[in-house]
């Protein structure tokens, strides 16, 4: 079993979900007829995140509360954390940003209780991540700095990446759009000497994000276009469309309003299929307006009503 599920993470970290899901599935229904509750909590435990990162967010939460209630059955203290860290993260996704705060906060609480630092460290990025998307940006930044002091402690370098490509996020809202391409820079080599492919897709997204906030619209197109073909590649929806919809903001930026169109219209069936309906509404109001630059306004409404 452990060969199977050690597999299990090698997929998972490739970026070949289904494979990954089979592993961990497989493994579940082994553990169970065991009566392994650990196991068996684990395995649910990873299947939740494959399907998180696939963006199948319904899948993800089954699977993530099956899994706690096991841990909770076992009083297993450090995997309800982890577990509530994960539904504070779909929370996240499906746009319920007060309810992911609440979780990353009790997951921070158990992780010190604990005096485990790694997972005080992940914790603390979390809650970063989300005092960003609240527009709270010393608070976010605050965050971020103790966990990567904790990530460099610890010598977690994968700790360190996610937390280096989020200082990226916050150095692009404040403006400080080199800073922001230093982290991402070094976020990227990180990912790389990992062999962390779906890591890599994110950061990316991110250094081209800094480019084109620089004003660099052809190297940002260049990074995006990158993060494309890995999403491709990872069946990763949720970073495929967004790599769309930031190749198509750039190529309107270019004054290539065609391209632009043709990118943000394969972006929404993807948000739609990720149920990321924040990013869905704002770019389908985005490509009516195109549309009608492009066709006017009747052509633009029946099309798109």
């Amino acid at each position: 079993m452990s060969h199977d599920f050690a597999l299990g993470n090698v997929y998972k970290i490739q970026g070949k979900y289904s494979d990954a899901i089979e592993c961990f599935g497989y493994c579940a229904t082994i553990f169970r007829s065991l009566k392994d509750w650990q196991g068996e909590c684990k395995a649910f435990g990873n299947v939740g995140l494959v399907y998180l990162s696939l963006g199948a967010l319904d899948q993800a939460k089954n699977n993530l509360e099956e899994s706690l209630n096991i841990a909770e059955k076992l009083d297993d203290l450090r995997a309800q954390g982890q577990i509530i860290t994960n539904l504070g993260l779909v929370d996240a996704r499906l746009g319920q940003h007060q309810s992911a705060l609440k979780k990353f906060q009790r997951a921070l609480q158990i992780a010190r209780d604990r005096h485990n630092k790694r997972d005080e460290g992940n914790a603390l990025n979390n809650l970063g991540n989300t005092y960003l998307t609240l527009e709270m940006i010393e608070e976010a930044i605050d965050m971020y700095r103790q966990a990567l002091d904790i990530a460099e402690d610890t010598d977690d370098r994968r700790g360190a990446a996610n937390v280096l490509g989020n200082l990226g996020n916050a150095s692009i809202a404040m403006g400080r759009f080199e800073k922001a391409i230093e982290y991402y820079q070094q976020d990227i080599q990180l990912r790389k000497s990992m062999g962390d492919r779906p890591g890599l897709r994110i950061a990316l997204d991110g250094l081209g994000l800094a480019y084109s906030a620089f004003g660099e619209l052809k190297k940002a197109l260049e990074y995006h276009q990158q993060a494309l073909e890995l999403a491709r590649i990872l069946g990763d929806a949720r970073g495929e469309g967004y790599a769309c919809w930031y190749l198509g903001a750039n190529y309107y930026q270019l004054g290539e309003l065609e391209k632009a169109i043709d990118y943000v219209s394969m972006a929404l069936p993807l948000f739609e299929k990720v149920q990321d309906t924040s990013t869905l509404d704002e770019a389908q109001t985005t490509l009516n307006a195109w549309w009608k630059m492009k066709f006017g306004e009747e052509t633009a409404d029946a099309k798109y009503p």
